[in-house]
């Protein structure tokens, strides 16, 4: 399935042939636990093919094995689960794995990890409940301070500016995506970057900012030319 995982991006028919041969592999085995986690590893694959419904079939098969496990052993796979069902609109599941995911890392006190799931729950209620997700961003903001980490800087920076171009407090929203931008220079991912400049133009566009929305749809593009086979 390793293999699988490497070949995905760039030849998807032969990394449909080595997940075949892991599944007789992991069936083959008899083990709950080796299929458990052939099947957790198969949701990752397409859960970065942004294959949503596929990927949630493949972790549920997953966690059916792991649900009775210890938190440390679940916890990367409720994290998926979370925020899949988020992304897919189903509000009481995205809710409850995320309450298991924080309270987990609560009680480890790991301040990376809450910061992220604080800052995946406030992306969740952003088109809901905007003062909610400001709530979110901004605890998850306050812990990170410390934290060399540029790319979850830039995506809480700009989860921020996305709250107040909700609440129309332009000034704010701007202030908010100038911060971003550091990050990104600062060495932010570059599908990250992408989907950063893309909001910042779009911010610009509303704005009636033509020529400043152009350049940074064009820095997005670029960006994505690069990355994408």
């Amino acid at each position: 399935i390793g293999i699988a995982s490497k070949l995905a991006n760039d030849d998807w028919d032969r990394a449909l042939r080595y997940m075949d041969i892991a599944k007789e592999s992991a069936l083959k085995s008899n083990s709950e636990k080796t299929i458990a986690d052939f099947y957790n590893a198969l949701g990752n694959i397409y859960f970065e093919k942004d294959a949503l419904d596929i990927a949630l079939e493949h972790y549920l098969k997953a966690y059916d094995f792991y649900e009775i496990k210890p938190a440390s052993e679940r916890f990367k796979l409720e994290n998926n689960l979370a925020i899949i069902y988020a992304r897919t609109d189903k509000e009481d599941k995205a809710l409850q794995f995320f309450k298991k995911v924080y309270s987990y890392q609560k009680q480890k006190k790991d301040t990376v990890n809450l910061a992220r799931i604080l800052n995946n729950m406030g992306s969740f209620y952003l088109d809901r409940k905007v003062d909610s997700s400001l709530v979110y961003f901004k605890e998850s903001l306050q812990l990170s301070k410390n934290i060399a980490d540029p790319n979850l800087k830039m995506f809480l920076h700009t989860n921020l500016a996305r709250c107040y171009v909700l609440k129309e407090e332009p000034n704010k929203a701007k202030s908010y995506f100038n911060k971003a931008l550091v990050d990104v220079e600062n060495g932010a991912d570059t599908r990250g970057a992408a989907w950063f400049y893309n909001e910042f133009s779009e911010f610009y566009q509303t704005h009636n900012s033509p020529d400043s929305s152009v350049y940074y749809a064009q820095k997005a593009v670029n960006i994505l030319d690069s990355v994408v086979p």
